[in-house]
């Protein structure tokens, strides 16, 4: 793996000075990458017969969830987003007898589909990408009037920065005291790219240069 990074980065650099905005992500994308396995989210695999049903996940963490859902939360996050290749899970973790997100079925199974799209052009390493929100609402509407990222909590690469962006964007949500409160709080992100078992260093090396080819035209 070492070996890969190593001509990965060469690679990178070979194209560094064709790169625009787009191309400034994959430098950090060879960062972004770590060691050893990550934990098999629950929600199961459709390859192994347990597809992730979008339409039966709890409001709130339950039994049996992912160990994010339960580990301390960013101060004044109200929501956490676990996103891998097959799943597309969201909990609130607070304010819930404020308010509460509009269930979007149709919304949050897009997004399953999008993010395994993503991940298996990028599954050529293994990496965690987090990122915190803030969110500021309309205090007549409710609706969302403000999303910003809390500094130094902005993923390692622009795609997924603009994809968590985009995502949460499409919120909608219902209040329980006839009040929009809260106005502000955070939504925390991470999304879980597992590498394809069974690369060489050559196939990953490959998909790694045709994955930043798409990025630096």
């Amino acid at each position: 793996m070492h070996a890969f990074q190593g001509v990965f980065r060469a690679a990178f650099r070979s194209f560094a000075k064709l790169a625009t905005l787009a191309g400034l992500s994959l430098a950090l994308l060879a960062t972004a990458c770590v060691s050893g396995a990550v934990d098999e989210p629950a929600g199961g695999d459709p390859e192994r017969g347990t597809a992730f049903n979008v339409e039966t996940q709890p409001e709130h963490p339950v039994a049996g969830d992912d160990p994010y859902f339960f580990e301390p939360s960013f101060p004044g996050a109200a929501f956490k987003i676990l996103i891998t290749r097959d799943t597309y899970q969201i909990r609130q973790v607070a304010h819930d007898r404020l308010f509460k997100r509009k269930r979007d079925v149709e919304g949050d199974r897009g997004q399953v589909e999008f993010f395994q799209e993503e991940h298996d052009r990028v599954d050529f390493m293994t990496m965690n990408l987090e990122g915190v929100i803030q969110i500021r609402l309309n205090p007549l509407s409710g609706s969302i009037e403000h999303i910003s990222y809390i500094p130094g909590r902005t993923p390692r690469t622009w795609q997924a920065s603009k994809y968590f962006q985009d995502d949460v964007s499409r919120f909608r949500f219902e209040f329980l005291q006839n009040a929009v409160s809260p106005r502000e709080f955070k939504v925390q992100y991470q999304w879980r790219i597992t590498q394809r078992p069974g690369l060489s260093e050559e196939e990953q090396r490959r998909r790694a240069i045709e994955y930043l080819n798409t990025q630096t035209r």
